[in-house]
């Protein structure tokens, strides 16, 4: 099994700066989106990011993905209480651990994770916002969610209660498989047929990553955008990195965002 994954990262048609932050090292993916004001909310997003360095993705499992979450979150509130002007500050984020035939998941937040196999879209995570709570308990639709003018507020984030535990989930996958990680800049503005319709491209992820982002902005663009998209493909990563030609990561860290950039 080998994997290809690439991003892209735009701050949309109507925010001044890009607080989503994006992490991309071969075997762990992640996409944090930050809140807070004076762009306190970039620096909780890359200190999340930063915080997944402690990982070893070859060897680590779900008990290792938790402590570096939670272990971040009490930095974050730390550092928050350490300096003023980051007071309040916070984060979502979704990390996806992938190893041979097993996908692990630590969520928080609103940000999304989905995967895409044999043709169907499948959202593996759930969202720790109000009408996602309400949604869950069968009081809204997702369709009404999606149009609720609470549809911003979330429950859950790294850096707003110091006994916060992420939720973790694991899953097989297999070849064929396509991962998806978001944050609500997309999932907001674009439905989810259009995002299976792209994700059902014969395309790279690289090509897959700006369509989702033009679908983002062309839904509006009122919010920070960054996706990930991870492909699962026949072969295995020790092979020559002159065959990872639509991987963007091979033996790198990337840390972004790059502001327009795809990394």
């Amino acid at each position: 099994m080998r994997l290809r994954a690439a991003v892209a990262s735009d701050r949309g048609l109507i925010r001044p700066s890009n607080e989503d932050s994006f992490f991309l090292r071969r075997g762990l993916y992640a996409v944090c989106d930050g809140m807070g004001g004076a762009r306190a909310g970039e620096v909780a997003s890359q200190m999340a990011c930063l915080g997944l360095l402690a990982l070893d993705p070859v060897s680590a499992g779900p008990e290792e993905l938790r402590t570096a979450v939670v272990n971040t979150n009490k930095a974050i509130i730390s550092r928050s209480f350490a300096e003023e002007h980051l007071l309040g500050m916070g984060t979502t984020l979704t990390a996806v651990l992938v190893r041979e035939g097993s996908l692990i998941l630590a969520h928080v937040g609103d940000s999304r994770a989905y995967l895409f196999h044999d043709g169907n879209l499948i959202q593996l995570s759930d969202d720790h916002s109000w009408v996602g709570e309400m949604v869950r308990r069968g009081e809204l639709t997702p369709a009404q969610a999606a149009v609720h003018p609470h549809r911003s507020v979330i429950t859950r984030a790294l850096g707003t209660d110091g006994g916060l535990e992420p939720d973790l989930n694991e899953l097989d996958i297999g070849e064929g498989d396509r991962i998806l990680i978001c944050s609500d800049g997309l999932s907001g503005f674009v439905s989810d047929v259009e995002i299976a319709e792209l994700l059902a491209r014969d395309e790279a992820p690289s090509a897959v990553v700006e369509s989702l982002v033009r679908a983002a902005l062309a839904g509006g663009g009122e919010d920070n955008v960054t996706v990930v998209v991870i492909d699962v493909v026949p072969g295995s990563d020790k092979e020559e990195a002159g065959d990872q030609v639509d991987d963007q990561v091979g033996d790198r860290i990337l840390i972004g965002p790059s502001d327009r950039g795809d990394a």
